[in-house]
Order: C-alpha cells, then structure tokens, then sequence
C-alpha cells in the first residue's frame, strides 16, 4: 500500500544510517525451534496467540526514490535482526526501514491518520534494514535490521503441511491496521501455495500465516484483487529451505526421463535452478577451460573446473581459491586431500564447507594480483578475447531464439522460456534410445494460448558437487539418475523424425559456460566492460 509522501527528511535519515551500517553481508540464520517449551500440545486461545504473535511480527517501510513510501510486514527469524518477508515489499527501495513491535504504542485507523500518523509519531523508532537476499520467483526476501530482536517472540515453524479446512491465522498491517490479526481457513492447497481465506491486503504481504498452535505455516504473499476472501502464502516448507539457503526445498525426481522432465522444469519456473537437473549441460572439457584460464591471465588450473556451469560460473573462482589456499596457508593441513580430485572435494565438504568464503576472498586476491602484474599488452589481448568470448554468446542466444520460434515458442528472448512454463506444460512423449539416453518431447503454451513444442536430451548419469554460489549461497548435492545434457551433432541424428530440435545444443553450452567464465573474470578481476 502506498502513503503519501510521508517524512522525506526520515528517509534521507535512513539512507546516511545506512551507509554508516557498511556493506551488505551474508549473515547465519539459525533454524527456527520446531517447539518451544510454552507451546503446549493444547490450542492456545485466539487472545493468546496475538499476544505471543505479533511480537514476532515487524513492519516494514519501503522508501522509494520519488518520496512515496509503501509498507508490509514481515517475520523475525534469529535473535540478530534477521526478518523473512516477500521480495515484492521492497522492491524498488531506496532504503528499506523497519520498525519492531510495541504493545503500548497508539495506532490509528485510516479514519484517524492511519499509519502516516502512526509513522510520524514513532518515526525515531525506525530503524535501518538491509536487504540481505531475495528470490523473486518465490517472491521472498532476507532482511537483517539494525537491532537486536533478541527480546521479541520468535514463532515456531510448523514441522507438518496444512490440511484444506483448517483454521489458520493472519498476522500484518491489512488497510494500515497495524499489527493486526484475521481469522480464516484453508481453502485449497495450489502449487507452491497456501490458499486461505483470512482477510489479508497490501499491508499484509509478508506477515506469518500460522495454525492453531500458533506455529508458522506459510508467510502471506498475495491476494486475488476483486475476489474477497481468495489469499495465499508461500508454505513454511519452501520459506525454510529458502532461509537455510537451500532452494524451494522442491523435491527433485530423476527416476524416470518424464518425470526428471517434469520436476526439473517445476523448479525452473519457480527459479530454483538446481544442479542436478542441468549436471551434464557445459559441454566443456578440461583443455578447453585450460586454455581460456590461459588466455584470461589466470594464474593455475585445477581438475574442479570442468564442472563449471552457465550458472555456476563463480566456481571457476572459488575451486581455484581451495586448492590455492590449501597451499598457502599452513594452519590447513587438512584441507589439502580434499583438494585433491572432485570426489575427495565432495567428501570432504564438512572440511571444505566453513572455508569457502575464506577461499573465494584468497581468489579473487589472487586473480586481481595476476592482472595487475600483467604487462599492458597482455592485459589489453586477454580483454579483447573475453569480449570476444561474450559476443560469441550472443550470437549464440539469437541463434538459439530462432530455434525457439521454429517450434512455435513466441519470445522476445530465449530466458522468457521459464515465464512461459505458467501457462502450463506437460511431456508429450519419450523416446529411450537406451539405457543412457532419452528424447522427451514437451509442449506448452505461449501467452496467447498457441500451443509450441521443445524436444530435450537426458541422460543416465550420477555425480556430486560442493560449493558456493555468486548469492554466497553454500551447499552440495550428489544424484543419480536422468539429468539434462546438451545434444552433439552425433545425439541430434537421433532426434525423431517431426520432432523439434533442442533449443540448446552442446556448442551453445560450450559458448554460455565460456562467455559467463569470461563476465565472472570482468566482475571479479576488472572493471566491468562498458
């Protein structure tokens, strides 16, 4: 919800807090208790859950560069500061302010001021939040506030899903009703969403949905405009593995070539780009990687990089860094067999895991030492051939586009694929070629309703990895069974007759992995090319 130009002066405040506040940080949050010793196994009294509730609730001030400022709620996570919300409540932010709970605090309707008033009155209580990470597919979002929440409830998470017909509550600032509760039940049970009944608004967007017992059980996210009573709320399920940094927590299944089809593209519309689902899709052999590391100033290799992805590029880095770091520093003894080959590193993640950020940081210091001591020539030449590597890309993508709309795909570019998977899509068809290889035939529709078909290549496989990701995201997966792979000109005379053909094939892997290796060298090492 927008108020009106609201303090301007308080906003221009909380920009010069900010800036004293430093950089955003990735910051630990700790799994919230799945009980709580208050919380007995009988149902709490309404009265009582929005006493405990809405201590645990905050709201949150978007300040957007025009003046205008819009609200939400959000949910307190750790004792630091740290709050889950929608990724919608701050978007657009020039700062993002919060202001935490108070029970003797006056608030006021819409009749008598509303929440312009209530912020104008409590306005030094304001206080600095930063945007730590968000996923706007999932439309979620981690602040961490300048102040402790240390004293403020923190709501148990439900450990089981909701069932249609229970009752649950809402907690935010519905119609700048601030810390406000409604009452409804749950109407039905969509992908990835709650649907309830409970009066929720604009004001709403981030605040808990919990049940009876007063445990979370989704965070509210949207409402259906013009349809009273029809809310969501992203499950707890998916918020926790997003706060724990692992995903949606959508289960992948690569039992089967449909099935591997099917979950892998439901975590690619929701933008949970998992590994597993792409493993075997760069496309690039090692002397390839080698060579570029050569042309690009890099000073070492090491056998981690072959397992680099468009979406992963940062690997490159950061693989490097550990064995670099193993051998520089001698208070890491043993950390150097984990260096040793990609299973080790796999293996030995436990070791690895609480060194990686160390590592990334020794690698890009190291990176940006090779560069600067590098003659002018040198350094001109290896620029010239990265922008050169990245225009190939492109080429690549128009390439790939004009593939897309052969089969009927109707998109400005070939990254608007994943919005079009809304519409709906299924497998048409399977054709296992063998043990190790299937063509699955998709098809879907386009945002007019005409329908558009795109063939893929899986394969049998298994493998691990462990790493971190360009959003400091820490984590690993190892897997087995049917994952994506880029189709070779041997694999395409394999494609069945009618069908249409991959929209990316094992040369356009080659050029993505190749261009994101040469943009991750420009971010990390140089300054970004104009």
């Amino acid at each position: 919800m927008v108020l009106a130009r609201f303090n301007t002066i308080a906003a221009t405040a909380l920009l010069g807090a900010l800036e004293l506040f430093g950089a955003v940080t990735l910051f630990s949050c700790k799994k919230n208790p799945e009980t709580t010793p208050d919380l007995a196994t009988a149902k709490p009294s309404l009265a009582s859950l929005a006493e405990r509730g809405r201590s645990g609730v905050v709201l949150i001030l978007n300040y957007k560069p025009d003046g205008t400022t819009t609200f939400g709620a959000g949910l307190i996570i750790n004792d630091d500061g740290g709050i889950v919300t929608n990724s919608h409540v701050i978007d657009g932010a020039n700062a993002v302010g919060v202001l935490l709970f108070r029970a003797d605090r006056t608030t006021y309707s819409p009749l008598d001021g509303g929440l312009g008033r209530f912020l104008f009155e409590y306005q030094r209580e304001i206080v600095p939040a930063a945007v730590i990470r968000k996923n706007e597919s999932l439309d979620l979002a981690i602040l961490r506030a300048q102040a402790s929440t240390a004293k403020l409830s923190r709501l148990p998470f439900a450990t089981k899903p909701v069932t249609v017909g229970e009752n649950v509550i809402a907690l935010g600032h519905p119609q700048e009703a601030a810390w406000s509760i409604t009452r409804g039940v749950v109407s039905a049970l969509p992908f990835g969403l709650v649907q309830h009944d409970a009066l929720i608004s604009p004001g709403s967007s981030g605040g808990p949905l919990l049940n009876e017992q007063g445990e979370v059980v989704g965070i509210d996210t949207s409402m259906v405009k013009k349809a009273h009573g029809a809310g969501f709320a992203r499950p707890i399920a998916m918020v926790r593995s997003f706060i724990d940094k692992e995903g949606s927590g959508l289960k992948i299944d690569l039992s089967t070539p449909a099935r591997a089809e099917e979950t892998c593209l439901r975590a690619l519309e929701i933008g949970d780009l998992r590994d597993e689902c792409h493993f075997n899709s760069s496309g690039v052999p090692d002397w390839k990687i080698d060579d570029l590391l050569a042309e690009l100033l890099v000073p070492s290799t090491n056998p981690f990089i072959a397992i680099v992805s468009p979406v992963q590029s940062i690997q490159v880095l950061e693989l490097l860094a550990v064995r670099q770091l193993s051998d520089a520093d001698e208070s890491l003894p043993a950390l150097k067999p984990c260096a040793a080959d990609s299973s080790e590193f796999f293996l030995c993640r436990d070791k690895v895991r609480p060194i990686l950020p160390k590592a990334f940081e020794f690698g890009v210091a190291t990176l940006r030492k090779a560069l600067a001591d590098a003659s002018p020539v040198d350094l001109a030449r290896a620029k010239k051939k990265a922008l050169a590597h990245i225009a190939e890309f492109q080429t690549a993508e128009k390439e790939s586009l004009v593939r897309g709309r052969s089969a009927g795909l109707k998109v400005e570019h070939i990254t608007e694929f994943r919005a079009l998977l809304r519409n709906g899509y299924r497998v048409e068809n399977v054709l296992q070629l063998d043990e190790k290889h299937a063509w699955i035939l998709v098809s879907g529709r386009n945002n007019d309703g005409s329908p558009y078909r795109v063939s893929a290549l899986r394969v049998w496989s298994k493998g691990s990895f462990w790493g971190i990701n360009r959003q400091g995201i820490v984590g690993g997966f190892s897997f087995e069974g049917w994952t994506e792979t880029a189709a070779t000109e041997k694999m395409l005379k394999t494609l069945p007759t009618g069908w249409p053909p991959p929209l990316r094939t094992v040369e356009y892997w080659e050029k993505a992995t190749t261009s994101a290796i040469c943009e991750a060298w420009f971010e990390y090492g140089l300054p970004t090319p104009q």
